[in-house]
């Protein structure tokens, strides 16, 4: 075999080096501590207890806060940043990138949940939120091109319900507004017992016939009825189009989901020629609708 060239040597040196220091940074960024806390008050506990160390990453969801430690000191690095103070510049660059491993493990903690970083622009955060809607979509599995808007009661036990078109204008077109959390639907008639069966606007127990007008599409023993009008459009994901598990990682997944929905829908909205085909989608599904099923309005 004849020996290699220079050229070929060198290159071959060089591509050996990058992948050693590579594989140096992946376990660097690999043995951070990242730790997550219910409360931002039990994160700022764990650390003036010298629970977290230096370099270490910590994440309140409930808060939407994800940052690092600076020797004892929190800093945020999302726009959320509660008790927290943010850095006075760019994380990668604070001292003078010392904690450019802490910073790129604390941003895919934060990018993985939809939660907005406070140094990307507007477009950075577009890619942010594309990547994790097609990430999460992966992850469930679910085929949400099989989504279909349908009355509320044509609504069926275990599908996935999205978003829900509320009233506009006359003539004007009605914008799917999405749920921060996707939900699975258990279709029943209204109690006429629980608190949102005796609000001011539904007051079902005093309506005649309140059960034919309404449907109620989950129940939840402490916050009562999900109450519908009857006819009112939702967009949904058929049962049989949801081949999820279920499990918690499923249901995580599909919340992070719904998030980069919502925002990509209000800050990279689809092009007029896609907003054009969608509302023509929406008012052809209407009309077949209503052809079935009668009246437009309940």
């Amino acid at each position: 075999m004849p020996d290699p060239t220079p050229h070929e040597s060198v290159q071959g040196a060089a591509a050996s080096a990058l992948g050693g220091f590579l594989a140096d940074t992946d376990a660097r960024r690999a043995a951070i501590e990242v730790r997550t806390f219910d409360t931002s008050e039990d994160a700022n506990r764990a650390i003036d207890q010298g629970e977290l160390p230096n370099g270490s990453v910590f994440v309140v969801d409930s808060e939407r806060i994800v940052g690092f430690v600076v020797i004892i000191c929190p800093a945020a690095l999302t726009e959320e940043r509660g008790p927290f103070p943010h850095l006075p510049g760019p994380g990668r660059d604070y001292m003078d990138g010392d904690y450019m491993d802490s910073v790129v493990v604390a941003e895919r903690e934060a990018r993985a949940r939809g939660f907005l970083l406070r140094d990307e622009d507007a477009q950075d955060r577009i890619r942010s939120m594309r990547r994790l809607r097609n990430e999460s979509a992966a992850r469930i599995g679910t085929r949400l091109d099989a989504a279909r808007i349908v009355r509320a009661h044509e609504v069926r036990e275990g599908d996935l319900i999205l978003a829900d078109y509320p009233e506009t204008e006359a003539g004007a077109s009605r914008d799917a507004e999405f749920f921060d959390t996707a939900y699975t639907a258990r279709p029943s008639a209204p109690c006429g017992e629980c608190r949102e069966c005796h609000t001011d606007q539904l007051s079902i127990a005093d309506v005649p016939n309140g059960r034919v007008r309404y449907v109620v599409l989950d129940f939840d023993p402490t916050d009562g009825c999900d109450i519908w009008l009857r006819n009112a459009p939702v967009l949904i994901v058929p049962a049989a189009d949801v081949t999820g598990p279920g499990d918690a990682d499923w249901t995580t997944a599909l919340s992070r989901l719904m998030v980069a929905v919502a925002y990509l829908n209000e800050h990279a909205p689809p092009t007029a020629e896609g907003q054009a085909a969608a509302a023509l989608r929406i008012r052809t599904d209407l009309r077949r609708i209503d052809q079935q099923h009668g009246a437009a309005r309940p």
